[in-house]
């Protein structure tokens, strides 16, 4: 069988020996892209669905790297079907207890659309047309202070960047922003 690229990335990414059948895995893949792609309002679009599982299994490795270092019991990553199947990609996270967030949040846009690509710099939901306008524009959302436009002219947000994303990168190029993530285990 012929795998794409993006579910062989996420096949070597999975880090458990007990991954399940590999065959499954990707017809889980395919069926669970479409879906998630329809509910997301995307053409059958495997780039962006990857990217969600990408990011989703990044949060969950570095919740379990944290419940291991307070000594808290981790159970062991569940076959890559289940993590697929159960959209466990989606799960978020209390950051203070690493415990799982079980609260239903309507994620919708400022402009009423559902299709929405992460936070914006307020914390509120925003989809991509409505951050790329923003961008496009020159009109930034309000919750940008003046202080961060010359680090936004030196490290130009990427397209479908989430704001958490772009953070880490620029702290990533300061020796203060370096240590600081070091601190905190980022």
């Amino acid at each position: 069988m012929i795998y794409t690229d993006r579910f062989e990335s996420f096949w070597l990414k999975y880090q458990t020996k007990q991954k399940g059948p590999k065959r499954k895995a990707y017809e889980s893949w395919k069926k669970v892209c479409k879906a998630w792609s329809k509910e997301e309002g995307f053409e059958d679009d495997e780039v962006k669905f990857s990217q969600h599982v990408f990011r989703g299994y990044d949060a969950l490795i570095k919740n379990r790297t944290a419940l291991e270092r307070a000594r808290h019991f981790v159970a062991q990553l569940p076959h890559a079907v289940t993590f697929l199947n159960q959209y466990r990609f989606e799960d978020e996270f209390q950051t203070s207890t690493g415990d799982l967030k079980r609260e239903v949040v309507d994620h919708k846009c400022g402009c009423g659309s559902t299709a929405v690509i992460g936070r914006s710099v307020d914390g509120g939901w925003i989809c991509g047309p409505c951050d790329i306008d923003d961008w496009k524009n020159g009109r930034l959302a309000s919750g940008i202070t003046p202080s961060l436009e010359p680090l936004l002219s030196a490290h130009p947000k990427v397209r479908e960047e989430s704001w958490r994303d772009w953070s880490m990168r620029v702290l990533k190029t300061m020796p203060a922003g370096r240590a600081l993530l070091e601190r905190y285990g980022q």
